[in-house]
């Protein structure tokens, strides 16, 4: 489950500040701050703000689409519709020799952090999907749809600043 100190977090309430570490180009390590807000009690929602630094969101962003994998999104809402008109999608591993791109290591470190760190606190081995990267041009949109899969977990990135989403079932 989820950590107590996010547990814990009522909609409402100030922003949680933590640090996450990344490794720069150097080899040094940066440490990041970002802020943790609670949107929806149900589900749980939470909005991260700075969690992904603006070199890290371009290195993701040029990876998925130099990986040749940038392709029409397939997915279907229920009723047949395509639901991810106007977009291309591509899947980055965070295994480095899935995924030979300078991305890996951040697509790695980000996996970490939310898969193992947001939802296993016990510090057990997680697994994590391949991070998908859509890329809306104009009129581009998600609409809804259920995923085929139960997911502990989603986590969305805004890669370029700009973006939203609708959870219909949240309070």
């Amino acid at each position: 489950g989820l950590p107590s100190y996010l547990d814990e977090l009522s909609v409402g309430d100030e922003p949680i500040y933590r640090l996450r570490e990344s490794i720069s180009d150097d080899g040094t390590v940066d440490q990041q701050p970002y802020a943790i807000e609670r949107v929806s009690q149900t589900p749980p929602i939470y909005v991260l703000r700075n969690f992904v630094s603006e070199e890290d969101a371009q290195i993701i962003a040029q990876s998925a689409y130099l990986s040749g994998q940038m392709g029409q999104a397939e997915t279907y809402a229920d009723n047949g519709q395509q639901a991810r008109p106007n977009s291309t999608t591509a899947f980055l591993s965070h295994d480095v020799s899935d995924n030979p791109t300078p991305s890996a290591p951040i697509v790695d470190a980000l996996s970490d952090e939310v898969g193992c760190w947001l939802v296993d606190a016990d510090g057990r081995n997680c697994w994590a999907e391949p991070m998908q990267v859509v890329r809306y041009t104009e009129s581009g949109r998600f609409v809804l749809h259920h995923d085929s899969c139960n997911r502990v977990i989603t986590a969305l990135y805004f890669l370029n600043g700009v973006g939203g989403t609708w959870f219909p079932l949240a309070d």
